[in-house]
């Protein structure tokens, strides 16, 4: 190597970071430079696997879209004219799917024995998506009895007097759950 040539700097941008599930990811590193010289090649490492797959002796640029949850040190490694290198390592959050918020109501409450309580979960939300399936706990076992698929809304009548808990845990069309259990 040349001992006079002096180490090219790696410097990029990754927006946006954190990222959100199948968005595009810009990965800019054009404001890498070399003192004595001219970047001859930009590699980039966008899976934080150590390999560089992608690489182009014109371009500072690139961008890349994920699909699932992660923190990814990304790399990109630059080569001035004269064969010197430079790493620049950042690290990239993937939010791949965030979870759905469950919330519901029951009509009326409290209810009188015998008489249908109605449960609407329509309140439930998902932030990058939809509400795929609604699944019911109406006597507060632990098991999710009553499954109304993408509907909502159910409804059911206690035969007997008592407190019961009614939990209702929701499935997003990305495969995440989450439960809300009544007070």
């Amino acid at each position: 190597s040349d001992l006079s040539n002096q180490l090219p700097n790696a410097s990029f941008t990754l927006t946006p970071n954190p990222v959100g599930f199948n968005t595009t990811v810009t990965f800019n590193g054009s404001a890498s430079n070399d003192p004595d010289g001219k970047i001859s090649k930009w590699e980039w490492d966008l899976d934080g696997n150590g390999t560089y797959e992608v690489s182009s002796t014109s371009s500072s640029s690139t961008t890349r879209k994920y699909t699932s949850d992660a923190t990814i040190d990304v790399r990109l490694r630059v080569t001035d004219s004269k064969g010197a290198t430079d790493v620049q390592v950042k690290t990239l959050t993937v939010i791949g799917n965030q979870f759905p918020v469950p919330d519901f109501t029951a009509t009326p409450n409290p209810a009188i024995q015998g008489l249908t309580v109605s449960f609407n979960g329509s309140a439930s939300k998902d932030p990058d998506g939809t509400i795929a399936k609604y699944q019911w706990d109406r006597d507060g076992n632990g098991s999710f009895e009553t499954n109304t698929g993408s509907n909502p809304s159910t409804s059911f009548a206690y035969a007997s007097a008592g407190t019961y808990q009614v939990s209702l845990r929701v499935t997003d069309n990305g495969g995440k759950t989450a439960t809300f259990w009544s007070p």
